[in-house]
């Protein structure tokens, strides 16, 4: 996608977002279009109201965690990410997202333990660290 196709994104989902800020989808497209314009601190912004609107969503929690991670809040992020994580069904994903927070704040032992989790969930997945 082109950053037209994304500008076209953000005229789409901005005004559904005004219109209706509590639905999860609107929130997390428009999210998701103003992180590829480069507006992270706004998404952030997006993806914290929809945190206090779905407070136990996963993917909303992952999202937000993400885009706190993008900013540099990694302390808020890494508790997200955290929160939207579940024992009983790891998500790969959410494994290497925090594997990700955790080399940004020098914990690299861990780090490399959470990648090792993800890729025995999905071993042929590249976008996972081999280290």
């Amino acid at each position: 996608m082109t950053s037209q196709d994304f500008e076209k994104a953000l005229a789409y989902w901005g005004p559904r977002y005004t219109a209706n800020p509590k639905d999860k989808a609107t929130e997390l497209n428009y999210a998701a279009a103003l992180r590829r314009l480069d507006r992270p601190e706004q998404a952030a912004a997006v993806l914290q109201k929809a945190a206090i609107y779905h407070p136990s969503d996963r993917e909303v929690l992952a999202a937000y965690g993400k885009a706190l991670a993008s900013i540099g809040d990694f302390t808020g992020a890494l508790s997200l990410v955290q929160r939207a994580q579940t024992p009983d069904q790891p998500d790969w994903k959410l494994l290497s997202a925090e594997a990700a927070i955790r080399n940004q704040i020098g914990q690299h032992a861990e780090a490399r333990q959470l990648y090792k989790q993800a890729l025995q969930l999905v071993p042929d997945e590249p976008s996972v660290q081999k280290d």
